[in-house]
């Protein structure tokens, strides 16, 4: 499964930082169709290392995947 979301926001925690996301709702017709199928929702991650967050842009869109990591 595949979602298309935005990054609401970034905070500076005492252990690292936190990641908000949530469904993109509106924007392009492919932003829309993402919509359609996912209309609401949000993710959040506590992230320790400074570097997995380079990079990333407050605003921005970004696919997540969820593919079956087995047992």
């Amino acid at each position: 499964m595949r979602c298309k979301m935005k990054l609401d926001s970034i905070s500076r925690t005492t252990w690292g930082h936190s990641l908000e996301f949530s469904a993109v709702s509106d924007g392009s017709d492919k932003d829309k169709a993402f919509w359609r199928a996912t209309p609401s929702g949000s993710i959040k991650l506590a992230v320790l290392n400074e570097k997995a967050i380079e990079g990333l842009e407050l605003g921005a869109k970004y696919y997540v995947d969820f593919t079956l990591a087995g047992p």
